[in-house]
């Protein structure tokens, strides 16, 4: 059980005093509100009630898109929607072909099957889309990059115009139009948007202007798409689904009254629709035909729509199963190969892998290893790939840089993908490496945000209450962390039959209730009475008429008094590993004497061995010459000598092992060597 990084937000109580006068606000949301950056009381009201939105026309080319538009529908042209197969790509494809079909255009959809065609456009189904007499393409939520797809479209008398949110290289397509809020010359304020509020930004100038019309027909697509994408929830995103929210909750579209009861959606908040709506939707296009979801969306018949909503439902349960399988390959890996989860970034290969579900199980990896992830989805000649990332590494950035041995690729900071072929992808995983090592000697921590710290005492009702007028939350407005340090562990109480465990938390005489979600008793590497520092999300739940606090554990670890310089040891520890050179301060902080040696062994001897990680362990012994990185250096001494076993993080003694000085050891005889 690794620990992570906590991002404390600088603390200014000045400030939060001031903005709790000003605003009349408990001192926890004033605390939160400064932690997110906010000045004054007026930076901070516009957060929380305003929500105006700019001009349409801002959006670089805008102009060009609504004239050639209004030409195609004047003169009855036949107009098709080029989509994506996300949630994001899903929604804004049924946005604008809802829209048009409202006022009687011609028009029809097409999504790109992600195992036949993959992403974006494509010139032989631009063909075929010629050919079968379309006239206008309208992409959503793609084409930024697709400049030859874009050429062979003029060639073939196929017009374009591309609305997406992507980044875009250098040269742009040769469309009618491109709005892309990414493009450098675009001076809209909206950069964050996601593909679906790049066509929502395209009805409202074909609306002139009139944003709150649009939202009121379709802000329940709308809301979807931007949870679905993951954008940043400030500004207009914010303002969208603020109005979006409230509309779903009177929406008339049997589509998504259908995925509500599939997706057991009950009280409608950002949470429930990302967790309940968008992965069915996602789960079309990963497995299946997108156009399912298209159409679910588009459905105005209650019945046929419940079968399409199932139908949905029944590929998300696959895709879980998917998951669960590639997990168990990695989890394999990670036996057998640890090298190959120790450099700068995880690339990892499979035959067979379902890429539709690659991308996901990309986070999870991610997470658990706080690295910089591609999973790689081989497929005879050709290989496809989604990657995750965080901090300053960008994806995208990582991508251009080895565009050379791509066949294509795309997407943003933390989330990007890319197609190679197979016989490239041992090049490609080297140049990848090496762009890393170049650019990041030290990769950026991953680490969780903590916008507040506080006490049992300062979670009383009203406060965490008050908290809600933060809403909706998500990316750059997730659900606030407050952080507990130093609070005991005064119960353990297992719940739902050991899947959870329910803790009371106790300092200064003061006590909370926190539930701990999928740890089960065994996997809990605490014990009663022990202090620990706590990560928390809170909210309020009524139940039977009572308001109680509703406290959800996020991370938990002991109290690390200095943790940069704890992961900095970390750091040092994976580029020994990696082999590369270390200064000779770090090889000395790194060796172990015989002394230290045998503290490690025989605190694991009293523990009977040790299975939650290095990180715990390294808190368990608490000796103050033993850091992580001596820890671990003592750890592969130990396993060469043969007294220990190691195996996914679990430390096993073996028995009667046979005395040997730690001088035979080739690792210790390595560092020993650089210290000479």
């Amino acid at each position: 059980m690794g620990f992570k990084m906590w991002d404390y937000k600088p603390a200014d109580p000045e400030r939060s005093a001031a903005l709790r006068r000003e605003m009349g606000i408990s001192p926890l949301l004033a605390d939160v509100l400064v932690a997110r950056g906010f000045q004054n009381a007026a930076a901070a009201n516009a957060f929380l009630w305003e929500g105006s939105f700019s001009d349409p026309f801002l959006l670089k080319d805008m102009d060009k898109a609504v004239e050639r538009i209004r030409r195609a529908l004047y003169n009855d042209e036949k107009i098709v929607v080029y989509g994506d197969y996300d949630a994001d790509g899903v929604t804004a494809t049924s946005l604008i072909f809802t829209y048009f079909d409202a006022t009687g255009a011609d028009i029809s959809y097409y999504i790109p099957s992600r195992e036949g065609e993959g992403y974006g456009l494509n010139k032989v189904a631009l063909r075929k889309l010629k050919e079968q007499g379309f006239d206008l393409v309208i992409t959503v939520d793609n084409g930024i990059t697709a400049i030859a797809e874009t050429e062979y479209a003029n060639q073939i008398g196929l017009d374009i115009v591309i609305t997406d949110h992507h980044s875009p290289k250098e040269t742009l397509p040769p469309a009618c139009a491109v709005i892309d809020p990414h493009r450098p010359d675009c001076p809209s304020p909206c950069k964050e948007l996601a593909g679906v509020g790049v066509a929502f930004k395209l009805l409202c100038a074909l609306e002139d202007g009139d944003a709150e019309g649009v939202l009121y027909q379709y802000g329940d697509l709308i809301t979807i798409g931007t949870i679905g994408d993951v954008v940043p929830l400030v500004g207009e995103n914010r303002a969208i689904l603020k109005r979006g929210l409230e509309q779903m909750e009177q929406t008339e579209n049997p589509g998504i009254q259908a995925l509500f009861q599939v997706g057991g959606v009950r009280e409608l908040t950002s949470q429930s629709v990302a967790f309940g709506l968008v992965p069915r939707i996602n789960a079309a296009g990963r497995l299946g035909d997108a156009q399912t979801a298209v159409e679910l969306l588009c459905c105005e018949d209650e019945e046929q729509a419940a079968v399409l909503a199932q139908e949905v439902n029944e590929k998300n349960t696959r895709r879980k199963e998917l998951e669960a399988e590639i997990l168990e390959d990695i989890d394999r890996m990670a036996a057998q190969s640890p090298e190959l989860f120790q450099g700068r970034i995880i690339v990892l290969s499979g035959h067979g892998w379902h890429h539709g579900v690659v991308g996901i199980v990309a986070s999870r990896v991610m997470e658990k290893y706080e690295k910089p992830c591609f999973l790689v989805s081989i497929d005879g000649s050709e290989a496809r790939a989604s990657g995750r990332s965080f901090g300053d590494f960008s994806l995208f950035q990582l991508l251009c840089a080895c565009d050379h041995l791509l066949v294509r690729y795309g997407g943003h900071r933390c989330a990007a993908g890319f197609t190679v072929k197979t016989e490239h992808l041992e090049e490609l995983v080297d140049a990848m490496s090496a762009y890393a090592k170049e650019y990041f000697d030290e990769m950026p921590p991953y680490s969780v945000p903590v916008d507040v710290l506080t006490s049992p005492a300062g979670l009383e009702i009203a406060s965490v209450k008050e908290l809600s007028l933060l809403e909706p939350f998500g990316c750059e407005n997730e659900t606030p962390s407050v952080a507990l340090e130093n609070v005991k562990i005064d119960g353990i109480y297992p719940v739902s039959e050991g899947k959870h465990l329910r803790l009371r938390l106790k300092k200064d005489g003061d006590a909370i209730y926190a539930i701990w979600f999928r740890m089960a008793p065994q996997d809990f590497p605490y014990q009663k009475d022990d202090t620990v520092d706590v990560l928390l999300s809170v909210s309020i739940n009524e139940y039977g008429g009572e308001e109680r606090l509703n406290a959800i554990v996020r991370d938990m670890r002991p109290h690390i008094s200095r943790q940069e310089r704890y992961f900095k040891a970390k750091q040092a520890y994976e580029k020994y590993r990696r082999q590369e050179p270390l200064s000779p301060s770090f090889v000395k902080a790194m060796l172990p004497t015989r002394e230290e040696l045998g503290v490690v062994y025989r605190s694991l001897c009293s523990l009977r061995g040790f299975r939650f990680g290095g990180d715990l362990l390294c808190l368990r012994i608490g000796h103050p010459k033993i850091n992580y990185c001596k820890l671990m250096v003592s750890l592969d001494i130990l396993e060469e000598l043969g007294f220990i076993t190691r195996e996914a993080g679990e430390i096993r003694l073996v028995p009667r092992a046979p005395k040997r000085p730690m001088e035979q050891s080739q690792v210790y005889q390595a560092l020993a060597v650089q210290l000479a």
